[in-house]
């Protein structure tokens, strides 16, 4: 079993992070196909088990180990995994996973991905942009093909080419953007940006 496949399933979901998940309308059914989990200080215990069964430089290439910031040669669990969040699988077509991110946060030190649904993969109509992997989620909830990105200008500067192939792959007669109404888009407030592609 691939790397992320194998620790994805050997990660849990607290009882907490599903309750909070279902508030947000998903049902248990759809979480646990989604394979979101939990990131937990529990979570160090499973890393190491995954050490024993996978070569270093595979863990260290998806940074869920890092550097020990004092010893040379040592490797510690990415604290982004043992800090409380949700961990979202990110999939390709074939459904494998392709990457794991903590929502809101990703791993510094990795380009972010376009986050792309089942449905996104097969001819559309209409195809949502939205502002989240969990909000992509909820668009193919209501009968949407959908991608999520993690954030506005996730996919701006060194991303821009990457996230047009990733658009021309999809086959759909149209795009709707559904991003957020935030305050942060206010110049002079926040992280506002004048053109959208920088």
């Amino acid at each position: 079993m691939p790397l992320l496949d194998d620790l994805v399933e050997q990660l849990t979901l607290l009882d907490e992070d599903k309750k909070a998940l279902i508030a947000r309308g998903f049902k248990e059914e759809f979480i646990e196909e989604r394979k979101w989990r939990s990131c937990h200080p529990n979570n160090a215990r499973v890393i190491a088990g995954i050490m024993e069964q996978y070569p270093l430089q595979s863990l260290v290439n998806e940074l869920i180990l890092l550097p020990h910031k004092r010893e040379a040669d040592e490797w510690v669990a990415n604290p982004q995994l043992l800090e409380r969040n949700i961990l979202i699988p990110y999939r390709n077509a074939e459904r494998k996973i392709i990457r794991v991110r903590p929502h809101k946060k990703g791993f510094k030190g990795l380009n972010a991905l376009v986050y792309r649904t089942p449905s996104s993969y097969k001819r559309s109509l209409t195809c949502v942009i939205a502002e989240s992997e969990f909000k992509a989620d909820a668009a193919e909830l209501y009968g949407y093909a959908a991608i999520g990105i993690p954030g506005i200008t996730s996919m701006s500067g060194k991303n821009w080419d990457y996230f047009q192939s990733e658009l021309e792959s999809i086959q759909t007669n149209e795009f709707v953007i559904c991003f957020d109404n935030e305050i942060k888009g206010t110049p002079g407030v926040g992280k506002f940006v004048t053109d959208w592609r920088q």
